[in-house]
């Protein structure tokens, strides 16, 4: 049988700007209990995730150095909080058309070169979870009104994407493959 483990693709913010969201996720943990979003580092989602191959891990690795030499930095700003309700509440970002290009871009070529089913067909929404899945309708209510009010700035400047690995207990940010241009 050939093993498989979880990987996706993201945007994980640098040094302290993950340490401050890592902080406000914990906020979340001490004051809610909602564990789910400390299983991850702070991100944005470009490729959800998906079960590959780890004898071809190498082939994927090398896709996306090659794929990210294209890439050009640019920054991202968050503002404030946001929510899917009734469930999840993330950082907001502002509209980015660097961003939403380089979605394009990844998608467009990643899904075809590994044969892997596109995700539903819905528009892209970037954001930076803080708080999901382990959130009840009545406690994103309680948290949601206590957040949505609170105020967040902050900016950093995308370098490279990242690629993560489930280690059957939580998401290691496995590689990172910097932008060339």
């Amino acid at each position: 049988m050939v093993e498989k483990y979880l990987y996706f693709v993201a945007l994980v913010p640098p040094g302290p700007l993950k340490s401050l969201i890592h902080e406000l996720k914990m906020e979340f943990y001490k004051k809610y209990r909602f564990s789910h979003a400390l299983k991850s580092p702070p991100h944005i989602t470009l490729i959800p995730p998906f079960k590959w191959p780890v004898r071809d891990e190498n082939r994927l690795v090398r896709f996306l150095k090659d794929f990210a030499l294209q890439q050009a930095p640019f920054e991202i700003f968050l503002d404030g909080y946001g929510a899917f309700k009734p469930r999840v509440i993330f950082l907001k970002i502002n509209e980015n058309e660097m961003l939403l290009e380089l979605y394009k871009s990844l998608t467009a070529t990643f899904y075809p070169y590994f044969h892997l089913p596109s995700p539903p067909d819905r528009p892209y929404r970037p954001h930076l979870t803080l708080a999901f899945r382990d959130v009840t309708p009545a406690m994103f209510r309680k948290a949601w009104a206590e957040w949505k009010n609170r105020h967040f700035k902050a900016t950093f400047k995308v370098e490279g994407i990242c690629l993560l690995k489930h280690n059957r207990k939580n998401w290691d940010e496995y590689v990172v493959a910097e932008f060339g241009k």
